[in-house]
């Protein structure tokens, strides 16, 4: 299989080295001369400090090592998402390509990231990629240099099918070094089974030609946890290719035990299709933080419309909430605004949507009743299962609580039950009906048609489960 920039991942294998300063040594050598001259060279602005200073400081080590492949598990809104990207595109004039799920949330991360190139200075340019907004052609033509592109995994998976990264042909670069961060990795879906599989095999292209210093991988998320499924399967997928990992967590702030309560009740399920034994549970909630702050924000997440339906029809009625809001998929985008970024007082009522957001303004209180809806692909029927969360669905909703607030997050479950729940959530591959897994993931990578069971080798997550 052929590898050079137009069907790579950043460097080129097959070329050679671009900096002839850096041209004698292997490549761990070559790699530490030329870590000494970017940490020289480019002095990180104040501005660009992660919370935990010492993971910011270990980056260097991480890139400079042997390890293709590092794990990352921090909080939300530690700044693995901004910071880190940006740290890694200024400090060694990278090429940066940085994956999210959602469009909205690389809107997101592309406006915090420009913001912050403009007010550093920073001699980089940040771009992103969308179904809606693609500014990579455009930045082809005016030639290398390092770049921060946030892009969905959707655009990026696509771009596989011709064998380029967005379509960028570069047939040289001024930039040392290339990173790919995939982020949100506990949802692993279809576009990420692609992305990390071509980003294996093109590990081990460069490793093969002794360039594997030019490009790592960074894979994120704010569960994952080394005792996890995703972690476990994405360790076994690795180590099967030859590849080096390395597993790292960010410690921002102190862990948040003190802000959350556990219920000395059971995790109420909907029986028979009536929503009221739950309405009445997060009511009498609600008026217990009303009674002490009557202008706390309250987020309440819950698995089904009927019941946020029923919730705000009691909430209405309430003297001291001053609005009540509904945010689910189908919600339009006026209204997603207007009750993500209302005033204090509001009630925000919503589904899982919620836990990847961290738009959400003034949430002084969390209701979290553990359970969720998922779909679940079977025989080309979508089928919707209400189930219980997972420790890392607990984790999200949790982070929605505003920083610095003095409210709480409440569980209306036990903390048995909480310790009982899977570490992470089913990934998106495993609730999809596996012949179109099969069948996209095979058109995608150009394999040919194969079973099940032989495409395990290939996949991360299991299809026959």
């Amino acid at each position: 299989m052929e590898h050079n920039e137009s069907n790579g991942w950043g460097a080129n294998p097959s070329g050679e080295f671009q900096h002839e300063d850096f041209t004698h040594g292997d490549a761990s050598e070559v790699a530490a001369e030329y870590g000494a001259a970017a940490s020289s060279t480019n002095e990180i602005p104040p501005k660009l400090i992660l919370k935990d200073e010492l993971f910011l400081e270990a980056v260097n080590d991480i890139v400079f090592s042997n390890t293709q492949v590092t794990i990352v598990s921090a909080d939300p809104g530690t700044g693995k998402s901004t910071i880190l990207p940006f740290f890694l595109t200024l400090q060694y004039e990278a090429h940066v390509v940085v994956t999210e799920p959602r469009i909205e949330e690389v809107d997101r991360l592309y406006n915090r990231a420009k913001k912050l190139a403009e007010s550093s200075y920073a001699n980089i340019e940040v771009l992103r990629s969308t179904g809606r907004k693609n500014e990579l052609r455009a930045a082809a033509r005016r030639g290398p240099k390092a770049r921060l592109i946030y892009a969905t995994d959707g655009k990026v998976a696509n771009s596989i099918i011709h064998g380029r990264l967005f379509g960028v042909i570069e047939d040289k670069r001024d930039v040392f070094r290339s990173f790919l961060v995939i982020d949100e990795i506990h949802e692993m879906n279809l576009n990420m089974e692609i992305i990390v599989a071509k980003a294996r095999d093109y590990i081990n292209t460069l490793i093969a030609v002794g360039q594997a210093h030019e490009f790592q991988l960074f894979i994120m998320s704010a569960t994952i946890q080394s005792n996890g499924e995703t972690f476990k399967r994405l360790q076994a997928y690795l180590d099967a290719g030859g590849i080096d990992i390395a597993f790292r967590i960010i410690e921002n702030e102190p862990q948040k035990e003190d802000l959350i309560e556990f219920s000395d009740q059971p995790l109420t399920v909907l029986e028979s299709g009536s929503t009221e034994a739950l309405v009445s549970r997060i009511e009498d909630q609600v008026n217990a933080i009303k009674a002490v702050d009557k202008d706390g924000g309250i987020l309440v997440f819950v698995s089904s419309m009927f019941i946020a339906m029923d919730l705000r029809t009691c909430m209405q009625h309430h003297a001291d909430v001053t609005s009540v809001h509904i945010v689910f998929r189908g919600t339009s985008a006026t209204l997603r605004q207007e009750a993500l970024n209302g005033g204090p007082g509001r009630i925000v009522i919503c589904s899982n949507i919620a836990e990847s957001s961290t738009l959400i303004q003034n949430i002084d209180y969390v209701i979290d009743t553990g359970t969720v809806r998922r779909s679940r692909i079977a025989n080309e029927v979508v089928t919707l299962y209400e189930e219980k969360i997972s420790q890392g669905e607990a984790i999200f909703r949790a982070a929605r609580l505003r920083r610095g607030s003095p409210g709480k997050v409440y569980r209306l479950y036990t903390i048995d039950e909480f310790e009982n729940f899977s570490v992470d959530p089913p990934s998106q591959s495993s609730r999809e009906d596996p012949r179109m897994v099969v069948a996209i993931f095979c058109t995608r990578l150009g394999l040919e048609r194969v079973s099940c069971r032989i495409l395990e080798g290939y996949m991360v997550s299991n299809t026959t489960d």
